[in-house]
Order: C-alpha cells, then structure tokens, then sequence
C-alpha cells in the first residue's frame, strides 16, 4: 500500500494500486479477525510457526463446526 506523504497526495496509479489491494485485502482480514474474536487468538503473534499454523487450522475447523451448527439450529427451527 502506498501513503501519502507531507505535501505529497499519492498519484492516480497509487490509488488504484491501493484500491485494488484493498479489495483482497479485507477478506483476509475479516477472516482472522473472525477467528481472533471467537477464539481468542491474540496471543498467536509470540509463538512458533509450526505452532501457530496448527492452532490456526484447529480454530478454522472449530469455526467451519459452528457454522455448521448455526446453520442446522435454523432449519431444524
């Protein structure tokens, strides 16, 4: 992402570029947002990477579950 600097507006190709990485960006974000709020997953940032790609794929099939769980409560109601 490009950012402006003092007295100096990013450019129209900077814009697009960031719009552009924007619109990949969020769903990124959204998802480990999602699973940092459900699962506390804060904490991840201090440990290894082999360990932090095991509880990652843990929290994603607990949260893959819960989905699955919601979506059950509401045509089983």
């Amino acid at each position: 992402m490009f950012r402006a600097g003092r007295n100096h507006p990013p450019g129209a190709r900077q814009k697009k570029f960031n719009r552009l990485v924007a619109k990949q960006r969020w769903i990124i974000g959204q998802g480990f947002g999602t699973l940092k709020g459900f699962f506390h997953g804060g904490r991840v940032c201090y440990i290894t990477g082999e360990t932090v790609e095991a509880e990652l794929t843990l929290k994603a099939v607990a949260m893959n579950l819960l989905k699955a769980a919601n979506r059950i409560d509401l045509v089983a109601a």
